[in-house]
């Protein structure tokens, strides 16, 4: 970026001219290029957005005093992990938004208006493998810890940008996937879904998956392993 010193004739400029911007800050005058405009959003952004505006408005506007309160005790008792794994506190707001957001971007509603019990689900330990042949994640079911589950828990899955074979450990960006459904059954024993990304043989790709109770809406914690794809 240039940084402009102006003279006797011109003493300031601001704006747009072609693909160049002028302005100023407190370190004076510059000037940079005009960068190309930002993609149009995905479809998977769209409905991200429009979920975290509906449950931020109705935290704001329509939540009453006494469930925000009860929500705020619910994040102190329980914390959830970081991106290294520790244990952080977050406010009441977030952990409303974090109970909530999978049913609305599914449903467009939000129907858990008081926080879950005190109590966590047990992280849902599965094997996966990829193959570059088909661009097919296969997920086994049932999870260990979910073998006699009755009707009534979804699994929701996020996927992760397949990264070069010579890398150590995969922690993101993760992108949401989808999610199953467990309607009373393990059948067919395997989950299929395709991977969000083209991916070649020997890459590696990780997968991070929760489980959150239908009647509660209490949430896992988060299950997490990488593989290389297989041909």
């Amino acid at each position: 970026m240039a940084v402009i010193r102006t003279g006797g004739i011109i003493t300031d400029i601001r704006g747009k001219v072609a693909d160049v911007i002028y302005s100023r800050n407190q370190g004076g005058a510059y000037v940079k290029g005009l960068g190309p405009a930002a993609p149009a959003p995905t479809s998977n952004q769209t409905a991200c957005r429009n979920t975290l505006t509906a449950l931020a408005q109705y935290w704001a506007d329509t939540m009453t005093v006494a469930r925000r309160a009860a929500w705020r005790r619910y994040a102190q008792v329980w914390p959830t992990e970081n991106r290294w794994g520790e244990l952080s506190i977050r406010s009441g707001y977030c952990a409303f938004i974090r109970i909530n957001q999978y049913y609305h971007r599914r449903y467009g509603s939000i129907i858990y208006l008081d926080p879950p019990p005190d109590c966590r689900l047990s992280v849902p330990v599965v094997t996966y493998t990829v193959k570059a042949s088909d661009q097919y994640a296969r997920i086994s079911l049932p999870p260990s810890g979910y073998t006699d589950l009755t009707n009534g828990m979804y699994f929701h899955l996020f996927c992760g940008k397949p990264a070069s074979a010579g890398v150590a450990w995969y922690n993101g960006p993760w992108l949401y996937k989808g999610q199953y459904w467990h309607s009373g059954s393990w059948s067919p024993a395997t989950w299929f879904e395709t991977w969000p990304w083209t991916v070649t043989t020997g890459q590696l790709v990780g997968i991070r998956l929760l489980a959150q109770e239908y009647a509660s809406g209490r949430l896992s914690g988060i299950f997490r392993l990488n593989v290389n794809v297989i041909a």
